[in-house]
């Protein structure tokens, strides 16, 4: 039985290249998480991606399928998953790739932990029901530790000063500094590494 891929995040310039090699070098079935977009619905921008990639004959069709989603912003990110497809995703998942960034670098601090912090810790929760031991792929960005102002970064984390705490106090109006980082968008990149790394249990995390 062929493996399935999980996609987050997926349908932008970094995404629809992960998306053409997986189609062209691999023989996953992918659920690519997919939304609604510029009055466009999530079902009508799948073959206008696979067309932006050569990638839109039915071999390449037929392995893609969409998967609507929507975040509840009050609810801490919670991912709801549309037309019932939660329970087949987790049964056939073997791998996920997350590529979802927010790329506003100066959106508001909570709103950057929102979208770039919270989701990555709850996609990584729901893998962890996967009928299968499923591979997390998590995409930072090597920018993290650009305030460090060293001749060499090693590929390590070196920030000791956050934890589940700083999340909470971000999200309760407790913390408003990002000093020492330059933006929101480093410093909720930052925060996500860490905590995948402390939540990430059994679960087998790349960080990339």
């Amino acid at each position: 039985m062929n493996k399935s891929i999980l996609l987050i995040g997926c349908t932008g310039f970094l995404g629809k290249s992960i998306l053409y090699k997986l189609l062209k070098y691999s023989n996953f079935t992918i659920y690519l998480i997919i939304r609604n977009k510029n009055g466009i619905s999530y079902k009508n921008r799948i073959p206008i991606i696979l067309q932006e990639i050569q990638c839109n004959t039915t071999e390449y069709i037929e392995r893609v399928k969409p998967v609507n989603v929507t975040y509840e912003r009050e609810q801490r990110m919670t991912i709801h998953i549309h037309h019932n497809m939660t329970n087949e995703i987790l049964d056939n998942i073997h791998y996920a790739i997350n590529a979802l960034a927010d790329i506003n670098f100066n959106r508001e601090l909570v709103k950057a932990v929102q979208n770039n912090t919270l989701t990555a810790i709850n996609w990584l929760n729901f893998c962890k029901q996967g009928k299968h031991p499923v591979k997390y792929i998590y995409i930072s960005t090597a920018y993290v530790n650009y305030h460090l102002h060293q001749e060499i970064i090693e590929e390590k984390i070196y920030e000791k000063h956050m934890d589940k705490d700083t999340l909470h106090n971000i999200l309760n109006g407790k913390i408003t500094s990002i000093k020492p980082y330059y933006n929101t968008y480093t410093y909720s990149k930052q925060l996500a590494e860490i905590l995948l790394i402390e939540e990430q249990d059994n679960t087998k995390l790349h960080i990339i």
